[in-house]
């Protein structure tokens, strides 16, 4: 499953590069704007500078969560076959902030939690120390594996805010491996995506990666609802994935190298 998703994920990106340009050019701005604002204000070197260059980064981590999901509506087209709409991205944006803005405020108040805690208590210089430290950077490396669903399970299920954190646990506990391989997926789009400025496939393509992700993932449970019979743990786990992809294998097509450029050819004709 997670092979057929690689190729599914790579073309949707080149076929859709324009509909994850545009929103990570306003993300990049953004990014750009925050970091000079943190660096001018560091400069200051007054005693409030640290609390005030908090709440900045907090509302921040609002701010940039809600610019990546108000691409959701795009991103999901382009992963379910549809036809995106730029226009779509900047309509978005006002609801977008309604559903994302408290969630990105949660991430960036655990990194600052990890950011101050850790250095606090290897500060101790004790074993108890220690423990607390690594128990803090455990319980922040977590989270950042569960929490990478909360936006694709928005975008795709639309739930409020606590159902979808539930729900972003059960993925999680029910898909550990799988979870896993996602974050480092993710991870190496955006270190790839950090040498040309986020431009592409930026915070959108990872968007679009765990959209992509979560989408084929769920037809595991779309099949375990209608075999009830499946008690044990290991017949559960032997999900049928040659059969579920089915239909999405004939959606993509015999895609290969050759046919990067065709969208391109067709276009010209």
């Amino acid at each position: 499953m997670f092979g057929f998703f690689i190729k599914k994920n790579f073309f949707d990106g080149w076929d859709n590069c324009l509909y994850l340009l545009i929103p990570n050019v306003v993300i990049a701005f953004f990014l750009s704007g925050t970091a000079l604002g943190l660096y001018f204000l560091f400069k200051l070197e007054k005693a409030f500078v640290f609390l005030l260059a908090v709440v900045i980064f907090v509302l921040a981590g609002g701010i940039l969560a809600s610019l990546v999901g108000a691409n959701g509506k795009n991103v999901y087209a382009v992963a379910d076959y549809g036809t995106p709409a730029l226009a779509d991205y900047f309509k978005e944006i006002p609801a977008a902030f309604k559903k994302y803005f408290g969630f990105g405020c949660l991430c960036s108040g655990i990194i600052v939690s990890a950011y101050i805690g850790i250095p606090v208590y290897l500060g101790f210089e004790n074993q108890f120390g220690v423990a607390f430290a690594v128990l803090l950077g455990f319980f922040v490396l977590v989270m950042a594996f569960v929490l990478q669903w909360f936006i694709p399970l928005t975008v795709i299920m639309n739930g409020d805010f606590k159902k979808t954190i539930k729900k972003c646990f059960i993925i999680f506990f029910d898909n550990t491996g799988f979870s896993f391989l996602m974050f480092l997926y993710s991870t190496l789009i955006f270190l790839v995506s950090c040498v040309i400025f986020l431009v592409l496939p930026g915070l959108s393509g990872v968007l679009l990666g765990q959209v992509n992700a979560l989408r084929l993932r769920l037809y595991k449970y779309d099949w375990l609802e209608v075999h009830p019979d499946l008690k044990t743990a290991k017949a559960r786990k032997n999900i049928p994935w040659d059969d579920l992809l089915k239909e999405d294998r004939m959606n993509l097509g015999p895609r290969n190298f050759r046919s990067l450029f065709n969208s391109f050819k067709a276009n010209d004709d």
